[in-house]
This record gives C-alpha cells, sequence and structure tokens, in this order.
C-alpha cells in the first residue's frame, strides 16, 4: 500500500462503527438448532436493512456501502441494457410457490435466482493519472 498499486474493490455492504449498529442482522434466525448453515433473516425490519438501515436510525458507519480506496478516476460511458425474453415473467421466480421457511434451504437457493434474465454492457475508462482497475458494480431491486 505504497502507491506502486492502485486497491481497486469495493465494500458491498456498510460497515459499522459499533456492533450494536448491525441490530437484528448479528442474529439470523436458525430453522433448528442443528442447522448454522442455513440461517436466514426474516427481514422483520422491511427493507431498512443495510445503509438504508444506517440512515432510518441516523447512525454513522465506519465505511459506507461501496466504499472504497483507489488512486484514480474513471469516465461511464455507452450504457446499454438488454432485458431477455424470458420463459416465466412472473416477479417471483419458477418454485417459489413451493419453497417455505419451514425447511432448510440449498446454497443459493432456487436454481431460477440464477437465470440470465438482461445483459448490461458499458465502457469504463480510466481518466486518472494512475494505472487501475475498476470494479463495476451493477444493484438490482424488484419493482
Amino acid at each position: 500500500m505504497y502507491g506502486k498499486q492502485s486497491p481497486s474493490s469495493r465494500l458491498p455492504y456498510t460497515g459499522a462503527k459499533d456492533p450494536g449498529d448491525y441490530a437484528t442482522l448479528l442474529n439470523p434466525v436458525y430453522l433448528d438448532n442443528s442447522s448454522m448453515y442455513y440461517a436466514q433473516s426474516n427481514l422483520t425490519e422491511g427493507g431498512y436493512i443495510n445503509y438504508r438501515h444506517y440512515i432510518t436510525n441516523n447512525l454513522v458507519p465506519r465505511y459506507k456501502f461501496g466504499y472504497r480506496l483507489i488512486y484514480s478516476t474513471f469516465d461511464y460511458r455507452d450504457l446499454r441494457v438488454q432485458v431477455l425474453d424470458l420463459a416465466w415473467k412472473s416477479y417471483l421466480p419458477p418454485g417459489s410457490e413451493f419453497y417455505n421457511t419451514t425447511e432448510p434451504k440449498p446454497p443459493g437457493g432456487l436454481d431460477s435466482l440464477w437465470d440470465e434474465v438482461a445483459t448490461v454492457s458499458f465502457t469504463v475508462t480510466n481518466t486518472g493519472v494512475v494505472d487501475a482497475a475498476e470494479v463495476a458494480q451493477l444493484y438490482i431491486r424488484i419493482p
């Protein structure tokens, strides 16, 4: 970390200053006492998780969502989004009607959660004076 190489990552979450700032996220719900591998969160706080939890509760994080240390700047251009024609058009993926909270979930969730639904492309240019790599992040939500 002497400036010879620029770090090139971003945090995909918000980092707390105090463990208590995580609230219920540190206490997942276990389906039974023997299965810590399939913990889940019931999200009783609604959509106010991660950075939204900090905003809603006036908390100042140690590291904000998307934080990075980098020695350069980047320009994004020519954004193109192509939504693919899927066999299923529902907001819920196939199989979700059979997916309940009383049985352990397989790692990664439903197979259909890994279906390709869109293609996104763009051009990234390093506009700074230091050689560096950029980590582009795309976040989506259910409409």
